[in-house]
């Protein structure tokens, strides 16, 4: 398994690619393929465009480097939060990335993960939700 930061450059390689194949940057007959470190492309791709332009791009990284490949390439970041400070933390340091990259705060959703805790009373719930923790 390559390094952290090493997975996160390959991911940034690849988002690239699939960005430029998908707005008809990389058709290998102007000589605009990709040969990078982890992947090469001479050929159009080779199918119809998407509705929507492109794919949604989804990432759920929350270390720094993550975090940058997120405001680089996203449309849709997942976040696993667990409280609401360290969420907001997240929400702000993630859009204020956005403009290092030439996007805008909107440019980017942010999706909380959700894993609600039911059971017959809150003191249960909240037993519940301890054990589980304690799993972690």
């Amino acid at each position: 398994l390559k390094p952290h930061a090493d997975r996160y450059e390959r991911a940034r390689e690849f988002a690239e690619v699939v960005t430029g194949l998908w707005n008809g940057k990389l058709d290998g007959a102007s000589g605009s393929g990709h040969d990078g470190q982890s992947f090469s492309v001479r050929d159009p791709l080779d199918l119809p465009r998407s509705p929507q332009g492109a794919p949604v791009m989804v990432q759920a990284g929350a270390s720094d480097v993550g975090r940058d490949l997120a405001a680089g390439t996203a449309d849709v970041v997942f976040t696993a939060a667990q409280t609401f400070e360290e969420a907001k933390a997240f929400y702000d340091d993630l859009k204020g990335r956005l403009a290092a990259y030439g996007r805008e705060p909107d440019d980017i959703k942010i999706m909380p993960g959700v894993a609600p805790v039911v059971a017959e009373t809150e003191a249960e719930a909240r037993e519940k939700y301890d054990e589980l923790q304690a799993l972690i």
